[in-house]
């Protein structure tokens, strides 16, 4: 390669590599789009950001920025701040004070995130440890792999199914692995079921029902010793409230399959 033409993009790791002005034009530069902008409460006569003017935030925040493409509040108090340029977002992240306010800037932790599942339906990469894929993988913004694993007769084997979250707000539709174009389907996790109760919608913290029995669905115990026949607790099928084969689990599933791709097709018009 000849370096004098080369150019230089650092991505979230340190790791500095090099490409020339043909191999520039496929590469995205990845920084934090979503920043969190928050109050410092040291007194009780503080108050969230959320609390202050309109015109205070907007004078503050166009006074170091410039207009952000977008602001919405958080229940938290914060901010939510989108922004077009990697200057913008290195400068809220390095705020001190707006409008003689105490604040904190950090990196939202899932907008500026998004995962997708990559199918090696050729077994290209057995054999290949999760840290080097992602080693390999990383000057395409991938920060982290996962290999999924399934269980045959009580022995856990590795599938040719990897979950990879790369550090970009919208998903790409394919990666290069080595000179393979490879697609990138939209990662869809599972429907969000509660450890108590063991209906949909909710975690275990915030559950406000009773103890339910995942086996037969009778209140009162856990599950863990129960003989009862399976019954599960959402649509009364025999079969435990913790199988995939319940219609509600699968209802929930196709929800959450629809939301996310109108969540992607949001972004990606965004972006």
């Amino acid at each position: 390669m000849d370096t004098s033409k080369s150019k230089k993009r650092c991505y979230p790791t340190g790791l500095e590599i090099s490409f020339n002005d043909e191999q520039l034009n496929s590469v995205v530069e990845h920084w934090p789009r979503f920043i969190t902008l928050e109050a410092k409460l040291s007194d009780q006569n503080s108050k969230p950001l959320t609390k202050v003017s309109p015109f205070t935030i907007q004078k503050g925040i166009q006074g170091i920025i410039g207009t952000p493409k977008s602001v919405k509040k958080l229940k938290s108090g914060a901010l939510l701040i989108e922004v077009t340029k990697k200057q913008h977002s290195t400068s809220l992240l390095a705020l001190k004070m707006l409008a003689d306010i105490p604040v904190l800037g950090k990196v939202h932790s899932g907008l500026n995130q998004s995962k997708g599942i990559l199918f090696d339906r050729d077994h290209d990469l057995d054999g290949i440890p999760e840290q080097e894929i992602q080693s390999e993988l990383e000057s395409q913004g991938v920060i982290s792999v996962r290999r999924f694993t399934k269980k045959r007769n009580d022995v856990v084997e590795p599938t040719n199914t990897y979950l990879l979250t790369f550090c970009m707000p919208t998903l790409p539709t394919n990666i290069k692995v080595g000179l393979y174009l490879m697609k990138i389907e939209t990662f869809v996790p599972n429907p969000l079921r509660c450890f108590k109760c063991k209906r949909f919608g909710h975690g275990q913290m915030n559950c406000k029902g009773s103890e339910t029995c995942f086996r037969c669905g009778e209140e009162g115990h856990d599950g863990k010793t129960c003989q009862n026949d399976p019954k599960c607790k959402n649509c009364k099928g025999e079969h435990m409230s913790s199988s995939k084969q319940c219609p509600i689990w699968k209802k929930e599933k196709e929800i959450r399959k629809v939301k996310q791709r109108k969540e992607y097709h949001i972004r990606k018009l965004k972006n």
